[in-house]
């Protein structure tokens, strides 16, 4: 539980710094026409929005107790009632990919702009393409997460019925996510 707790944290500073540093840098809005902007960054603003809110509520379980009772609760609710958001993100992965290699091959400025800023510390010697595919990561890392939880927990206690309901929930979010870009790959 823990480490749902931290791994979110992580993974927020990481989102964080593909809008900050990429998506709102005035040199890359210049470079990009707004579609293409549209489609290399999708709806990533949605994502953070609600990995902002699901981490500060799991923050908020921890305070209550350095003893996590349960986070299966708030994963739950997360997926069935805000994790569309990474149903719409991740569908978009193939124009994204093409996309980014497009503007690559294409564009000597962005491409010369991005590198640039890939040199900064704050990436941490990752390529901006990394940053891009956190949101496909994260989904499928949570169920992984949730599934570690279920073999900790006592059977037939309300931790595992919150575990299950969790993990069958992030199921259909991944679920819906593949199918997703099956869907945009043959379109």
């Amino acid at each position: 539980m823990f480490e749902l707790v931290t791994s979110e944290a992580s993974y927020y500073k990481s989102l964080n710094l593909l809008v900050s540093h990429f998506m709102e840098n005035e040199r890359i809005r210049k470079i990009l026409h707004p579609s293409e902007a549209h489609i290399l960054f999708s709806n990533v603003l949605d994502v953070l929005a609600v990995s902002e809110r699901f981490l500060l509520e799991l923050e908020h379980r921890m305070e209550e107790n350095i003893v996590i009772s349960d986070v299966c609760d708030i994963v739950y609710r997360y997926a069935a009632d805000h994790f569309s958001v990474y149903i719409t993100y991740v569908s978009n992965q193939t124009y994204q990919e093409r996309t980014y290699k497009q503007l690559l091959q294409e564009k000597a400025a962005f491409r010369e702009l991005i590198a640039q800023l890939e040199l900064d510390p704050k990436c941490r010697g990752l390529p901006f393409s990394s940053f891009l595919i956190l949101p496909f990561q994260r989904i499928t890392r949570l169920k992984l997460l949730v599934q570690n939880i279920l073999k900790r927990v006592e059977e037939r206690s309300e931790r595992e019925c919150t575990a299950l309901d969790a993990h069958k929930e992030l199921e259909m979010v991944v679920k819906a996510c593949n199918e997703g870009v099956r869907k945009m790959s043959r379109t």
